[in-house]
């Protein structure tokens, strides 16, 4: 659901800074974008979680959107076009907006 207080979200929009990760210790939490994913509540980020690659880490606050578990990470994505994200080895895809009117955390 695309809405005047949302807009396709980018890999940029959704990664974390440098800042972020170099200042992670064991209670570290992720720097979380509020975002809809196919209209579904949630927040976001892009960065090193620990992992040796960069991944996409999604938990949301409703039921996920279908074929998405809650959590969802996973370091197999893009987002080559504004507002859709791609992501697994069969090429699924859903609908990424930034949520303007939610506090980013």
């Amino acid at each position: 659901m695309v809405t005047k207080t949302s807009k396709p979200a980018t890999e940029k929009d959704l990664k974390t800074n440098e800042d972020a990760e170099i200042q992670r210790d064991s209670d570290w939490t992720p720097p979380w974008v509020h975002v809809q994913i196919d209209g579904v509540a949630a927040r976001a980020f892009i960065g090193n979680d620990g992992a040796w690659s960069e991944v996409i880490r999604i938990e949301f606050d409703e039921r996920p959107p279908e074929g998405m578990p809650n959590p969802f990470r996973t370091k197999y994505f893009h987002i080559r076009v504004p507002g859709r994200l791609c992501w697994g080895h069969d090429g699924a895809e859903h609908d990424v907006q930034l949520s303007l009117d939610s506090p980013l955390s």
